[in-house]
C-alpha cells in the first residue's frame, strides 16, 4: 500500500525514509518501493519498479562488475561528504540530517509555513563508497494529503 502522509512533521518523514534507507540497504527493493507513490508526471515507462532499480545498481556502468547496495553502518571506508550534502540553509530553507543514515530532507518557508521541499539519500555499493547509489525524493500533493515520490536515482 502506498503510503499518504497528512502531516508534515519531520520526525514521521525521517523514520519512513530511514525504513525506505534500511530496506534498500538490504536488497530489499520490493518491500523499500512498495509504500512510494509513482510520480503524477512521470510518464508510465520512465518509473522505477524494483526490478528497474536492481538491474540499473546491477550493472550501472556496463563494465561486467555486479553491484550491491550495502548498508551504510558496513561499509569499509567513510562517506565522502560525511553527511548529505546541505545545499540549503538559510532564512527560507533548512535541513534535517538523519544521525545514521547519510540522508536529509530539505525544508522550504512556504507563504510562512514550512513545506518539505526534497530529500536526498546515498548509499554505498560494494561494501565502500567509492560506488554509491544516490536518490532523490520529491514530496507531491495528494488529495488528504502527500506522497513521497522517488525523482531520481543515479549510481556514481
Amino acid at each position: 500500500m502506498k503510503k499518504l502522509f497528512k502531516s508534515k512533521q519531520s520526525e514521521e518523514i525521517l523514520e519512513f525514509l530511514h525504513e525506505t534507507v534500511v530496506l534498500l540497504a538490504a536488497n530489499k527493493f520490493e518491500e523499500a518501493l512498495k509504500p512510494i507513490s509513482d510520480s503524477l508526471y512521470t510518464p508510465q515507462i520512465l518509473k522505477y519498479t524494483p526490478r528497474k532499480l536492481k538491474e540499473g545498481i546491477g550493472n550501472y556502468f556496463n563494465d561486467g562488475i555486479d553491484r550491491f547496495v550495502t548498508d551504510p553502518q558496513e561499509a569499509s571506508d567513510m562517506h565522502p561528504r560525511q553527511r548529505a550534502s546541505l545545499e540549503h540553509d538559510d532564512d527560507e530553507t533548512v535541513n534535517v540530517v538523519h544521525p545514521k543514515y547519510p540522508f536529509c530532507v530539505c525544508w522550504a518557508k512556504e507563504n510562512e509555513q514550512w513545506e518539505p521541499l526534497y530529500a536526498r539519500a546515498d548509499l554505498p555499493l560494494n561494501g565502500n563508497w567509492g560506488d554509491r547509489l544516490t536518490l532523490k525524493f520529491n514530496f507531491e500533493s495528494r488529495p488528504g494529503g502527500f506522497a513521497i515520490v522517488i525523482e531520481d536515482i543515479e549510481v556514481m
